[in-house]
């Protein structure tokens, strides 16, 4: 059975083109894949930094607005007009 993103990019060509586009553009290294590793990258420095001084950061995030290690579903959940139309 198909997911509900899959039946929406077999509805939608456009936007299975776009997202193909941008996928590609992610794999290769572009822009897009370029900034994202640099950002993984960061983020792994300071999960390193911060195992080697014995912080117990397993199932934390690194939150940028606060710069400590918060829990996941905090974290992940905090920008509630992002969310409100993924939960309908």
């Amino acid at each position: 059975m198909k997911g509900k993103t899959q039946r929406y990019y077999d509805n939608n060509p456009k936007a299975r083109a776009k997202k193909l586009e941008y996928d590609k553009e992610y794999q290769k290294g572009g822009k897009v894949g370029k900034k994202r590793t640099k950002y993984r990258a960061e983020l792994q420095r300071i999960r390193r930094k911060a195992a080697k001084m014995g912080m117990k950061i397993e199932g934390l995030d690194y939150d940028h607005t606060t710069g400590r290690f918060i829990p996941q579903s905090i974290n992940r959940a905090r920008t509630p007009e992002k969310n409100k139309r993924n939960n309908k």
